[in-house]
Parts: C-alpha cells; structure tokens; sequence
C-alpha cells in the first residue's frame, strides 16, 4: 500500500490543527508536520528568501517521513495559492504516495466568531477573511466546517481516506483535473 498524504489546508482559525491533531490520533502509523513549525523565527520575516527557505524545510520534512515508512503522512497549513500546494508537491517528485487534498472553509461571519473567541489571534481577522476566500479557489476538496463539529469532520476525511467517499474526487486529485 502507498502512503497517503493528507494535507489539510484552510484559513487561519478554520480548525486545521484540531482536525490534525485527532487524525494523527486515529490513523495507524502516522506523523504530522504543522506547517507553522517551521515558520516559528524571530524577527518574523516574510520575503522570497524565508518563503523558499520554509518551502524546501517542508519539502524535506515530507520527504524525510514518506522514507521512513509512516502509512500517514499529515500537513497542515494556510496553504492559500494554488501554486504554493504545486509546489511542495513537486518536492515530493519520485516518491510514491496517495495525495489526499482537503480545504477546510466556513461562513465568513463564523471565521470572525472563531476568531474573536481565541484570545492569541486577535488582529488577524481581515487576513484570515482574505486567506478563506482565497482558498476557496484552490483545487482540493473543499469541506465546509461551519456548523459541524470537528470529530464529523474527521469522519469525513476518514472516510475519504479509506475510500469511502467521493471516488470521483479523489480520482480527479490524483489525476490533477477536476474540481478537487
């Protein structure tokens, strides 16, 4: 069996980390790389080279737990531009892996609830409104977590993951067309 790749992307305060956090609990042999980790630098620089810089550590890292033999490979991150999940995907080239790519969204007012609930993420409220509608855009399976609680949308992935779920899709994904 191939390992899988299970990259969870969405806004800031969608709900990546817990929906991660719970599947790294579940599936059998399994890693998970947040992709804020490597980001974590003081002064906090965004530019072309600390872009590159964190792109390729992810790259690494990926590569690094698909060659140590984890059946599950999890990524979570604000992945907001099509290009960026190309990208790391790229870096994967030769390696032989299942992609399974979900985008968590919401409704916009219930971004700004989660937000305005968790103390430590005050001030990025137009930010996160930007990075959710952006990533609507992006070409992965979209799961809406506005009125769902995190362990169904584990589930759902779950079940997507096994096989279960939209074969359309994740046929598509791996084939690179469709509206994953």
């Amino acid at each position: 069996m191939k390992p899988k790749v299970v990259l969870i992307t969405g806004a800031p305060g969608v709900g990546k980390s817990a929906v991660a956090s719970i599947l790294l609990e579940r599936l059998p042999e399994s890693i998970w790389l947040d992709g804020d980790d490597v980001w974590r630098m003081n002064p906090f620089r965004v530019n072309g080279t600390t872009t590159a810089m964190v792109e390729s550590n992810i790259q690494f890292v990926l590569r690094n737990f698909l060659s140590a033999g984890f059946a599950y490979v999890i990524l979570s991150w604000v992945l907001h531009r099509q290009a960026i999940i190309d990208r790391i995907l790229e870096g994967l080239a030769g390696l032989e892996y299942e992609p399974f790519l979900f985008t968590l969204v919401c409704e916009e007012e219930a971004l700004k609830a989660r937000l305005e609930d968790d103390p430590s993420r005050q001030g990025v409220t137009e930010l996160a409104l930007r990075r959710l509608r952006e990533s609507r855009e992006l070409e992965t399976r979209k799961i809406d977590v506005t009125r769902r609680g995190t362990e169904e949308i584990v589930e759902e992935i779950l079940r997507e993951i096994a096989g279960e779920g939209d074969k359309g899709t994740n046929e598509a994904i791996r084939d690179g067309k469709g509206d994953r």
